[in-house]
């Protein structure tokens, strides 16, 4: 008898939704994302990703093509509205800090998700999550 394959549905085509797409069809599972929007488009300019970030995304085999373009973080400081500094941070080759663009990082885990076949459905509004794992949608659809 066959093993039946795991399914999931994700609400939100964002990186949190891609990630853990991503995550879930290199284990194996179909997974269909349901994107409220007409595309897939990111908002914003950077993102930090500190080394555990790059380790994420390493996993999810997007660190490359994602950090293309980052910029290396070398020093970090922060100071107080007087000037003195609350916080002075170096980051080396074993703990990494860097800056790519947030378009990057999406892109890459958009390519990564096709790349696994998992579907993704624009224009597709989830109004409800439900304990027992069934998503609603605004078209009055149901799925577990």
């Amino acid at each position: 008898m066959a093993e039946r394959r795991r399914h999931a549905e994700v609400a939100g085509a964002g990186l949190g939704g891609l990630a853990t797409s991503v995550a879930l069809a290199q284990r194996g599972w179909s997974v269909r994302v349901h994107e409220r929007s007409d595309s897939l488009r990111m908002f914003g300019a950077g993102i930090w990703l500190w080394e555990n970030g790059l380790r994420s995304l390493a996993g999810l085999g997007v660190e490359k093509q994602a950090t293309q373009r980052a910029r290396r973080i070398e020093t970090l400081v922060a100071k107080d509205e007087n000037g003195r500094v609350l916080m002075h941070r170096d980051f080396g080759d074993r703990d990494r800090m860097m800056l790519p663009p947030r378009a990057d990082l999406y892109d890459a885990l958009i390519a990564r998700a096709r790349e696994l076949d998992v579907e993704i459905v624009t224009n597709s509004l989830a109004v409800a999550a439900r304990p027992d794992g069934e998503l609603e949608l605004s078209d009055g659809a149901v799925l577990r």
